[in-house]
């Protein structure tokens, strides 16, 4: 058998910021990736996951870019709650969020220059939640009592010709 409990009681952040200044083209990525991440696996017996956020759960993504004639920049952020469960073999596969805290991932970009600019802000899963067994059964489950806010986009462009992109996505559950 393999078994994982994660648990956050307290304030956790995992923050990625960028900032590119330039005269000609300034490029800025900023990633913020996986905050609270529980894995198992077994080859013959049980998997099982469980994490459970019960305090402050922050995952952000910030960048920003000021080029001469151009500038890009991508703020993304992704995973506030991951749980993966794989039963390879005869056993059983279980895997459980539990969210009674906040949880917020967000993502902001702002680009300026004077001919071109693009910003993007990608915020996705919030919670993703996944339990695969070979042989056995397969159990996912959410339960959630606390917030999950995504944010992409709270930033802006300032250029004469200008592209802003954003995207969120909040839960992926998954039991195969």
């Amino acid at each position: 058998d393999a078994a994982v409990a994660l648990t956050n009681d307290g304030a956790l952040t995992v923050s990625g910021q960028a900032r590119a200044i330039g005269s000609g083209v300034a490029q800025a990525t900023a990633a913020a990736v996986s905050g609270l991440v529980g894995q198992a696996a077994a080859a013959d017996g049980d998997a099982s996951v469980l994490v459970t956020n019960n305090g402050e759960l922050t995952i952000s993504g910030a960048a920003s870019a000021t080029g001469g004639h151009t500038a890009v920049a991508v703020g993304i952020a992704a995973g506030a709650m991951v749980a993966q469960a794989t039963g390879t073999g005869s056993g059983d596969a279980t895997a459980g969020i539990v969210n009674s805290g906040s949880v917020l991932v967000q993502a902001n970009a702002h680009a300026q220059a004077t001919t071109n600019a693009q910003a993007v802000a990608i915020a996705i899963t919030g919670l993703y939640n996944a339990a695969h067994a070979a042989t056995g059964d397969a159990h996912a489950s959410i339960a959630n009592s606390g917030s999950i806010d995504i944010e992409a986009g709270d930033g802006d462009i300032a250029v004469g010709e200008a592209d802003q992109f954003a995207f969120d996505h909040p839960l992926l559950v998954e039991a195969v």
